[in-house]
């Protein structure tokens, strides 16, 4: 009998412990001055929906914006405070964990800023056709946010910041993530513009997260154990 409980036991224990995880994760994000960033960008999603008019897809620059405000969850998840790598270090989670938690908290928090991010840009764009742009964008989103999230923890380990906020490390993170998102987005662009096959999407979906699941993240574990003593004499 107890053969078969010890493992539900661990099993439900790594639950509780990923959840907590990522609920500190989300508190500690609008506790944080960079949630600040969220009304820096408020007026260029404004400026972006009128200044786009119809050329483009009118949930352009709520992506644009999106990402902007999250770019330290996902480059730099290691150091949310100064000391938050050295306090993971002590605690008895192991390192997927914490990776998947602060991953599934980033899903969450940009889920919560996706509402009002929209509204705006419902309310200033000049095109009306917006259930379909939406459905466009989360077929989208499906496809670059398992790249994004990869990129993101490899990008944490390599070029930790103990500080994020409106620094020029900061502007040139937020210009990287800015060029590897345009990067990212060139198979949804080959399937839906020059294949018109929306119907790949799905499928390259699917096999992205199956590679970010199986692949990313145990490399990520295994370069943060190499690079462990290199982010703890991060000044």
């Amino acid at each position: 009998m107890s053969g078969g409980f010890l493992p539900v036991l661990r099993d439900t224990q790594d639950t509780n412990r990923l959840r907590l995880l990522c609920r500190l994760e989300i508190l500690s994000f609008f506790r944080h001055r960079r949630s600040l960033h969220v009304v820096a960008m408020i007026p260029l999603s404004m400026f972006l929906s009128t200044w786009f008019g119809s050329t483009v897809s009118p949930w352009v620059p709520m992506v644009i914006v999106f990402f902007a405000v999250l770019e330290p969850q996902f480059d730099n998840i290691l150091f949310g405070c100064a000391n938050e790598f050295e306090v993971l270090w002590i605690m008895p989670t192991p390192w997927r964990e914490v990776l998947m938690a602060k991953n599934i908290a980033t899903l969450i928090i940009g889920a919560i800023l996706f509402v009002p991010l929209a509204s705006i840009m419902w309310y200033f764009s000049p095109s009306h056709d917006t259930i379909t742009g939406f459905l466009e964008s989360m077929l989208w989103f499906g496809t670059v946010l398992p790249a994004m999230l990869a990129s993101g923890n490899i990008q944490s380990i390599r070029a930790p910041r103990r500080e994020s906020g409106f620094r020029l490390p900061d502007a040139i993170e937020l210009c990287w993530i800015l060029v590897s998102l345009a990067i990212m987005s060139v198979p949804y662009a080959v399937m839906t513009m020059m294949l018109n096959m929306q119907w790949l999407c799905i499928v390259y979906a699917i096999a992205a997260w199956w590679w970010y699941l199986t692949r990313s993240v145990p490399r990520a574990v295994r370069l943060l154990d190499l690079q462990s003593d290199t982010i703890f004499a991060l000044q």
